[in-house]
């Protein structure tokens, strides 16, 4: 019982955390420094701030990692194909979060040539800036598609299992589909409507808050 608790306190603690990073460098440094037209100019200008930002991305990806591992075995009395799904997918987003931070990172590398302004180097830094920017959007969106997924699951096997109040469970999983549309949309072109994202994100908050202080329920199924 006291191991549960501990269990379902640090998973609401990192869900926190992790949703708390995920604001903060998307929000206001990696998307405001890479998702530019100018952006070789801004990110050279503001190294250590990105650098800050790459790990923190990384340690996002460690902490959702490390939440799948917790949840297993809460998980897998419910569905254990779904569980190791759930657990499949976040070690998935965080290969890809660590090839995007590679990439940003080079994006970094290309800024400070272009900073040091040589007119020869210039067009060519530019170029290669436009492409890590393009390769560094995709990933972007793909962390999110795959997240899309794995939230889903996250919330599925919660619903399944009513480890946590069923009206989290399923406000989580109605989010997530707004999230997902959302994404979708900026991947035909659209435009980001970021608004709908706010839905995935209180729920987040509701569902760490909850185990922080109430923990897990008792398990429906054995």
């Amino acid at each position: 019982m006291e191991t549960n608790r501990n269990a379902a306190k640090i998973t609401g603690l990192l869900l926190l955390l992790h949703f708390a990073i995920g604001v903060v460098i998307n929000l206001f440094i990696l998307g405001p420094l890479t998702f530019t037209d100018d952006n070789l100019a801004s990110i050279s200008g503001n190294a250590q701030q990105l650098i800050i930002a790459v790990l923190l991305y990384l340690i996002s990806g460690v902490m959702y990692v490390s939440i799948a591992i917790i949840l297993l075995p809460i998980f897998k009395p419910v569905n254990q194909r779904l569980a190791l799904m759930f657990f499949g997918f976040s070690l998935i987003s965080f290969t890809i979060i660590t090839l995007d931070s590679l990439g940003i990172l080079t994006l970094l590398s290309i800024s400070k040539e272009y900073a040091k302004g040589n007119a020869v180097d210039t067009n060519y830094l530019k170029t290669l800036g436009t492409v890590f920017s393009a390769v560094r959007m995709w990933a972007h969106l793909l962390v999110i598609l795959i997240g899309c997924v794995s939230l889903f699951l996250f919330y599925y096997l919660f619903y399944r299992s009513k480890r946590i109040p069923g009206i989290i469970s399923v406000s989580g999983l109605l989010s997530v589909l707004l999230m997902l549309t959302a994404v979708l949309i900026d991947i035909f072109g659209q435009g980001l409507y970021m608004f709908l994202f706010l839905p995935a994100g209180l729920v987040q908050i509701a569902a760490a808050v909850w185990l922080m202080i109430k923990g897990f329920n008792k398990p429906s199924v054995e």
